[in-house]
């Protein structure tokens, strides 16, 4: 007797972080990449940033290793899921930011934070949004006066 086998889908997911200006180091993104059965079904941005804020992402870029691909005008990195959201917390918490001094505070406290804590706080923003989360964050980590 043969019974029919069903094949189950497979679904995994890739990260990448993409430098656009290596020299300058003023465009930076990560994408997350969808693959169901090899195929590659969608690819969305977690996040990007360019200017003076790319800059504040150097701690996360230089714990990467080699990249995958290499050119003249991108530069692009596999990464980690844990690597990823960590740098989409830190370029959605900077995007709300206008000023250099909260900018370098909440990037030093994204690259202090233990793994959990990534995951934790990379929902809230995906759930509430960047600015309330970017709000939390500062109150929550800020240093005490007084």
């Amino acid at each position: 007797m043969v019974r029919n086998i069903e094949v189950s889908k497979i679904t995994f997911r890739q990260y990448f972080l993409v430098i656009r200006s290596p020299i300058s180091l003023q465009d930076i993104a990560v994408f997350e990449e969808e693959y169901l059965n090899d195929k590659r079904k969608r690819k969305r941005t977690l996040g990007k940033t360019s200017n003076w804020r790319a800059t504040y992402l150097r701690k996360i870029i230089e714990d990467l290793k080699t990249p995958t691909e290499s050119g003249d005008k991108n530069i692009v990195f596999k990464v980690s899921e844990e690597t990823a959201f960590r740098t989409a917390l830190a370029i959605r918490a900077l995007s709300w930011v206008k000023q250099r001094e909260p900018a370098e505070f909440l990037m030093n406290v994204v690259s202090s934070m233990q793994r959990e804590e990534v995951y934790f706080w990379y929902a809230k923003m995906i759930e509430n949004g960047k600015g309330r989360t970017s709000k939390a964050l500062r109150a929550l980590y800020a240093p005490r006066t007084g």
